[in-house]
């Protein structure tokens, strides 16, 4: 699959549970002309993109901002209210279910954040911070708790 477009990409986790759905890419392509910003999964064996999200016109998926959580069901990505053009690119978190299901805002907004990862443990978030000088940021249990697999 192509797209003319700046593409942020990450792997699901493979789970115990699912070695098929962890062959999946989430992917955050810029969007061209008119079209607004989506959150895709594509099946890497093949078959049509799913797309999870799709953002206001005005709105863009901040860089490098998605990122599975471990067991494979939630994706958080940013997205930049005003779009990457804007003079302040203020990146609000967000996360969906893996099936495009309850999208909801986070309590987290800071300067252009980019390298968006969730730790192991599904209890953090970590991502860099600030247009020309970067800050780390590590968030803790802002995610809910994740039940134990058999």
């Amino acid at each position: 699959m192509r797209w003319e477009a700046d593409v942020s990409v990450v792997w699901r986790p493979r789970t115990n549970r699912s070695v098929r759905a962890s062959r999946q890419l989430a992917l955050t392509p810029q969007a061209q002309h008119s079209e607004p910003d989506s959150l895709i999964v594509l099946p890497v064996a093949g078959g049509p993109p799913r797309t999870l999200y799709r953002l206001k016109k005005s709105a863009s998926f901040g860089w490098d901002t998605v990122s599975w959580t471990r067991d494979g069901k939630h994706i958080v990505f940013g997205v930049v209210s005003g779009g990457l053009d804007a003079s302040s690119q203020k990146t609000e978190l967000w996360e969906i279910a893996a099936d495009g299901s309850q999208p909801h805002r986070l309590d987290i907004t800071a300067d252009t954040i980019r390298q968006l990862r969730v730790s192991p443990d599904g209890h953090h978030i970590a991502f860099d911070t600030g247009a020309f000088s970067s800050e780390i940021g590590v968030m803790e249990n802002l995610l809910p708790a994740q039940k134990a697999s058999r």
